[in-house]
């Protein structure tokens, strides 16, 4: 799993503590990546911080599940299609509601869009191919 914005590192303890593993959480503010490495320890969860750009970091990889939480002000279609490739089950993409987003990013479709008060909350998923018999989601 991947958390490209590690923030407080929130999700990724929640994620380490319900078995998920290995994570890699990416944090440009340094400060706050060694908070989360300090707070990982303490609760005894194995993650990988990073402090760097996630930018950088979606274009070194691929990841079972993406989580993408950037700054409200950014706009989630640059990450959506800049994470597309790093995600090869899931890309969960937190934004600010309102926002316009694609049914497709890449071979990624949205299969769930929710709000929740100043909160938008879309889930992407690889799309099948038609080939494979099965339809898209």
């Amino acid at each position: 799993m991947l958390d490209a914005f590690g923030g407080s590192g929130l999700l990724s303890f929640e994620a380490a503590s319900r078995g998920a593993g290995p994570i890699t959480v990416v944090e440009r503010n340094r400060r706050q990546a060694r908070s989360i490495e300090r707070q990982a320890a303490e609760l005894g969860l194995e993650l990988r911080v990073q402090a760097a750009d996630a930018a950088v970091i979606l274009g070194q990889g691929t990841w079972d599940l993406v989580l993408l939480d950037p700054p409200y002000a950014d706009d989630p279609v640059i990450w959506l299609e800049r994470a597309e490739g790093a995600a090869s089950q899931a890309l969960v993409l937190e934004h600010r509601a309102g926002a316009e987003l694609p049914a497709r990013v890449g071979a990624l479709g949205l299969v769930r869009a929710r709000r929740y008060g100043d909160t938008g909350l879309a889930v992407y998923r690889p799309l099948r191919s038609d080939s494979d018999g099965s339809s898209d989601g």
